[in-house]
This record gives structure tokens, sequence and C-alpha cells, in this order.
């Protein structure tokens, strides 16, 4: 069975193209376009992997991870947090809250799906 990755972002075309990538690397995508929908989605689907934008304007990525730690059927779920921030203090927040990895934008297809396969190996 694929593994079941929830893309979170805000920006359109950026879902678009991520879901088009995935998707033809065999993963079961959804996508949502707030953190709220994200995590609305989070809670139905139980993902095998988040990949969320940090910077959104209902509910940073930072808040949607600490939310997917902190419920009990989502705690085995990998979290990738995708950013333009690219401060040591941006990466080390988004350790903080919990993420397994945090890449910065842009990100080159192959390198995201290098990074999203080694983070799902952890499981």
């Amino acid at each position: 069975m694929p593994a079941r990755i929830l893309v979170i972002d805000d920006n359109k075309l950026l879902l678009r193209v991520v879901n088009m990538i995935l998707s033809q690397s065999g993963f079961q995508v959804t996508v949502a376009d707030s953190g709220q929908k994200g995590l609305a989605l989070a809670l139905t689907h139980k993902p095998d992997l988040v990949l969320s934008d940090v910077t959104m304007p209902d509910m940073t990525g930072y808040e949607v991870c600490r939310h997917v730690r902190a419920h009990p059927d989502l705690h085995a779920t990998r979290f990738i947090l995708l950013s333009a921030l690219a401060g040591h203090q941006d990466r080390a927040a988004g350790f903080a809250a919990g993420a397994d990895e945090y890449l910065f934008k842009p990100i080159m297809p192959d390198e995201l799906l290098r990074k999203i396969r080694e983070v799902l190996a952890r499981s």
C-alpha cells in the first residue's frame, strides 16, 4: 500500500506541483490550503507523513506539528516542515515543535522525494 502524505500549504500552485510530484512517485496524496483544514484532514485521514509549510495565515506549520504530535491517534505520523524561513532559529523552532525534518524552499523534486523516503523509512 502506498504511503499516505498530507501536504499543507496556502500557496495553491505549490500544492498542485507537489501533489503531482508525489502522486507520480506512487504516494497517495491529500492536500489542504490552510493549517486548520490540514489538521482536520490529518485527524480524519491519518496520513503516514505530513508535509507542511511553516508560514500560513491561519495556523503556522509549527502549530499544526504540535497539534499532530499531541494527538494520540497521530503519534506515529511523520512530519516535515517546508519553509522559506532559513534561519537557524526557524529550523530549531521546527524541531522543537516536533518535526522530523525541516527543508528550505525552494527544494528540487528529487531532493524532496529523497527526504520524504528517508523520513518514512524511520517509522
